[in-house]
């Protein structure tokens, strides 16, 4: 029989009540089994409007007979029948029910997406989660749960942004930086307007320059740094993508040498832009004829999604750079969420 893994929530009322209310439920639900739960965790609210109550936080495993949508459309039936009113994203709520994982189901829906999207840097999660389900493997990342939750108490504190539009990237890092208080790395070199880190005209030996000045920067031997973590305008592996798609294996064996002595993400993201997004941003591809540009944005896109979606990449945040006050929301609440 299939496992699932599903977080729990509350923060009004009386939240113990609520939570073994809806673990009662869940246990009484046709098709639902063996149902685990872990310790109730005391929680600071993240992400959403301020002055909101304390959470508990939990998680449980459950066997069902039920497939991924049925099970998760029970779910919200059980947040109805306790009185749960979504006025606001992440706002107070009696009840919050999430299913986290469905066996190594991988799939996204207009309803439903699995693996949780959110789930791999929330820490509020893991911890819970491990003490049930430390051995379920998260199917996108190829990482157990207990090694997800290892990786927030031992990474570095450093988040990538990696994105096609240099300027709302950089834009993106900046008000992050800003409101958390973390470091802001930055690489000037590549939004000169004449040699573009996204366009076709950039050439091998200005990519391997610009690869081993990044990797100066993202240097292990500078971190940690003197700051309470560290964001760069760029992914480093940006470059690599690059060189994917212009020179396939020209810059392998440089990166296999540079990729021991950089720093790994502990929250890689990924801002994704639209072609028309990438053509309105001053100086792309200035120089380049609008078809090549559009052909060259489509295959590095691909190439950069294909890298951060490779499994063991660890953490991925996926966010939309056509709305920027949403994406900047989502990004302080993961780092928030990762402490």
């Amino acid at each position: 029989m299939p496992t699932a893994l599903i977080g729990l929530g509350s923060n009004l009322g009386d939240r113990r009540q609520w939570l073994d209310q809806a673990v009662q439920l869940l246990s009484a639900t046709p098709g639902i089994s063996a149902v685990r739960t872990s310790a109730w965790h005391a929680t600071s609210p993240i992400g959403g409007p301020d002055g909101q109550p304390d959470f508990l936080n939990g998680a449980a495993v459950v066997e069902t007979s039920l497939p991924p949508e049925s099970l998760w459309m029970r779910l919200r039936e059980i947040e109805a029948v306790l009185g749960r009113v979504r006025h606001q994203p992440w706002g107070p709520r009696t009840i919050d029910l999430d299913l986290l994982l469905y066996d190594q189901i991988a799939e996204r829906t207009p309803q439903l997406a699995l693996p949780h999207p959110r789930m791999a840097f929330r820490r509020f999660v893991l911890e819970p989660a491990s003490e049930i389900a430390g051995q379920m493997i998260h199917p996108a990342i190829g990482w157990s749960i207990a090694d997800l939750l290892n990786h927030l108490n031992t990474a570095t504190q450093y988040v990538a942004i990696s994105g096609s539009l240099f300027r709302a990237t950089q834009q993106l890092a900046h008000a992050a930086a800003v409101k958390t208080g973390w470091k802001l790395i930055e690489f000037p070199q590549s939004g000169d307007e004449t040699t573009l880190s996204g366009s076709p005209s950039l050439g091998l030996s200005q990519t391997i320059e610009f690869l081993r000045e990044q990797a100066e920067l993202l240097a292990r031997k500078n971190f940690p740094p003197d700051s309470l973590g560290a964001i760069s305008s760029f992914w480093i592996e940006d470059l690599v993508a690059i060189g994917d798609v212009l020179w396939p294996g020209e810059l392998d064996e440089l990166w296999r040498s540079l990729a021991e002595t950089v720093v790994r993400p502990k929250l890689l993201v990924v801002y994704e832009a639209t072609s028309r997004q990438f053509h309105d941003e001053p100086n792309s591809a200035r120089n380049t004829p609008s078809s090549v540009a559009t052909a060259f944005w489509h295959r590095l896109n691909e190439t950069r999604r294909a890298r951060a979606a490779r499994p063991g990449i660890g953490p991925v945040l996926w966010l939309d750079a056509g709305d920027q006050v949403t994406a900047e929301r989502e990004l302080v609440a993961a780092i928030q969420a990762m402490d």
